[in-house]
């Protein structure tokens, strides 16, 4: 009984405002109240204090959470109370009569629209039954022996008309509250829709900033990817970017469930993310995604198989430069519009970043490339202007004593003088024979960068080994002591060329020994950060600081009677430079020198 009363009687949602258990509680406690008062007023002192205590019972029952049964026994216990009032007293016209409409209330406010009909109906039936036992004789009342069925039709029907217009006030409040409810609700979902836009704006402009600072394309892909994962609370996400240049889909940023991915290129045209590319629009799968991916011939890349995901492609006006996909591997239907359009916005920013990125650093390596140009046209220029002065000097010089020395041998032959003739001779010799060294070290000079022979793996033991082997004589004349470290290891080198890069550095070490008694060389290797470093050390006359970059220009020779044509660092330079590695030395007069130099190591 008390689970249909429950079902017929409980008021719908709409019909329930906001507090309606305090409200029956302030009914209750007001109902108490007038009883007693009724009561110490003598008006129906025991049927007072039987309902007193029945709106305790019902208070009780309210506060332990059972306010519907509370409303109801109390409802259903004033009515009995009422009609055995009225059954002792008069009647309907007793003026307990009254608490029927009391009653018709309370029915409204605790059962809405149903309650109304209800316990309308039962008043109704209550009312003809007391007219009933006033026609039988078996009520009467004190006011009149005539009992006429027009007073209780006239009752009936008032209490008719009272539950007619309480439902039509409670049905109209009740639709007034659907609608306000309505309203509610289309409010409060504009109201998200509209967070949740300035939330996307803000992570885009939030986006915007960190993309417009990064000027290297590598770490403008890590800061995408990471942010995207944090905005999505994606399990897994990857950015690809298309090299037209191998026709290859490459996956710098791909982490599966927190796990980096290494990249490995995939043949454009395979896989869901050439699909993708090629339809220039998202691709959402939100659920059986084994089944929908495979009609875009997915390849599987992570150790979870997603459920749902996206997969955005990068536009540049209407070409696709690559894709940025998110998958959610715990449910289905993890994203919604809002996330597509937001991805959409971020993938539309981020090609535009990439590109920009892209550009500067083309025009970068292009500015680098044109100083580099540049520089090597000036120092070009600059040698070009010294070989010209000194090469027209040094050249000049053996011709003025060949014909020097032809005037000689004229005028030799003529008195017959034929010892002094072979003197003569044996100069316009060794005048020839400079000149021809001067022409060979400069064609051989011209020749380095142009002409080379193929770089190998080769052990600068060897390469010291061979090119000492060419100065023994020097070593010997001059009683130089070499010492070599152990383990130099191996170089990648074209070895003619660095045994002569040894030999010319010995050798002028040689030269400018001055008068040392105990001449030394050293030849060895130390580490200088992460770079390996050889150097060739002397205890010589040294070399003065403001000569340590003069030393390497062509015909720079600071003693002008030494042996040489001047250009032999000049050449040692050249060829460490077209190796990629690094010349330079550290002297002080008197102090002896080394040459420092880096070269290309093996693996």
């Amino acid at each position: 009984m008390l689970s249909f009363l429950s079902q017929f009687l409980d008021p719908s949602l709409s019909e329930k405002p906001l507090g309606f258990r305090r409200n029956i509680r302030l009914v209750l406690l007001t109902g108490l109240i007038c009883t007693c008062i009724l009561a110490l007023l003598n008006s129906n002192r025991a049927e007072m204090l039987w309902l007193a205590g029945l709106f305790l019972v019902a208070l009780t029952l309210n506060q332990l959470g059972y306010y519907l049964s509370a409303s109801w026994l109390t409802l259903f216990g004033g009515l009995i109370i009422n009609l055995f009032v009225m059954l002792q007293k008069n009647g309907i016209r007793d003026t307990s009569i009254l608490g029927f409409i009391v009653i018709l209330i309370f029915a409204g406010l605790i059962g809405g629209t149903k309650g109304t009909l209800f316990i309308g109906a039962l008043l109704i039936t209550g009312t003809f039954i007391l007219g009933y036992f006033e026609i039988q004789g078996i009520l009467v009342n004190q006011f009149t022996p005539f009992n006429f069925l027009r007073d209780y039709f006239a009752v009936a029907f008032l209490i008719f008309l009272i539950s007619g217009l309480q439902y039509i006030i409670i049905s109209r409040l009740n639709k007034n509250i659907v609608i306000a409810g309505e309203v509610i609700q289309e409010r409060k979902k504009a109201e998200e829709e509209l967070q949740q836009r300035i939330t996307e704006l803000e992570f885009v402009r939030d986006f915007s900033e960190i993309i417009i600072a990064k000027n290297n394309l590598s770490d403008l892909i890590e800061e995408t990817g990471k942010h995207i994962r944090e905005a999505f609370h994606a399990s897994s996400i990857f950015i690809a970017i298309y090299n037209p240049q191998t026709n290859q889909i490459h996956f710098p940023y791909d982490v599966d469930n927190g796990v980096r991915m290494p990249d490995v290129p995939l043949q454009y045209g395979r896989g869901l993310t050439s699909k993708v590319m090629e339809m220039k629009k998202s691709l959402v799968i939100n659920e059986n995604w084994m089944h929908e991916s495979l009609k875009y011939n997915a390849v599987y890349r992570n150790r979870k198989m997603a459920k749902s995901s996206i997969a955005t492609p990068m536009m540049i006006q209407d070409r696709a430069i690559g894709v940025i996909a998110i998958d959610n591997t715990e449910r289905e239907y993890a994203f919604t519009e809002n996330d597509v359009r937001l991805l959409e916005t971020i993938a539309a920013n981020f090609a535009v970043a990439i590109e920009n990125v892209r550009l500067q650093e083309s025009i970068q390596q292009e500015l680098v490339i044109q100083e580099k140009l540049v520089q090597q046209l000036e120092k070009k220029n600059e040698e070009l202007e010294r070989f010209t002065y000194t090469a027209s000097h040094d050249l000049k010089a053996p011709l003025i004593t060949i014909r020097g020395y032809l005037g000689y041998i004229e005028k030799d032959a003529k008195s017959g003088n034929y010892q002094r003739l072979l003197k003569d001779t044996r100069r316009i010799s060794e005048a020839t024979e400079k000149m021809h060294r001067l022409l060979n070290e400069l064609l051989e000079l011209s020749r380095i960068g142009r002409i080379m022979n193929k770089a190998e793996e080769t052990l600068f033991a060897d390469i010291v080994r061979d090119a000492l082997e060419r100065v023994e004589n020097q070593i010997r004349e001059r009683k130089v002591k070499i010492k070599i470290a152990d383990k130099l290891g191996s170089v990648v080198v074209d070895k003619e060329r660095m045994i002569e890069v040894v030999q010319n550095l010995v050798d002028n070490a040689i030269k400018f020994m001055g008068n040392q008694k105990n001449p030394e060389i050293e030849i060895g290797i130390k580490r200088q950060g992460n770079k390996t470093v050889y150097f060739i050390k002397d205890n010589g006359i040294g070399i003065k600081k403001e000569f340590h970059e003069r030393i390497f220009g062509l015909f720079d020779k600071l003693d002008s009677e030494s042996e040489g044509t001047g250009i032999g660092l000049a050449l040692v330079k050249r060829i460490i430079e077209v190796h990629g590695g690094k010349i330079w030395v550290e002297s002080e007069e008197g102090e002896g020198t080394t040459f420092y130099f880096t070269l290309p190591q093996s693996m």
